[in-house]
């Protein structure tokens, strides 16, 4: 994804980045001068990820990072590696 960003010409590319003050979340990607964070969820058909109580953190993590002005981008690891996620960062 980093790769298609730079394609992309996104300059300003960060990764893991630690975004909150007090908690220790992070963003896989950050786009800093358009104040975005991208989420690769990976694979998204099995892991406890995205299940249960870990489902619910993720809500947590995204409202706070929306209510602290940033705005989130999620893929799978299929749509970066089809040129989908790509495609929709282009549209932007």
């Amino acid at each position: 994804m980093a790769m298609h960003c730079r394609e992309l010409g996104y300059k300003n590319i960060e990764y893991e980045f630690a975004w909150h003050p007090l908690r220790k979340w992070r963003a896989d990607i950050v786009l800093h001068n358009e104040r975005i964070l991208i989420e690769c969820d990976g694979n998204i058909y099995a892991g406890g990820h995205k299940r249960g109580a870990a489902l619910e953190d993720d809500y947590i993590k995204q409202n706070e990072a929306q209510k602290a002005g940033w705005r989130i981008l999620r893929f799978s690891n299929r749509q970066v590696t089809s040129g989908e996620a790509k495609q929709w960062l282009a549209s932007l």
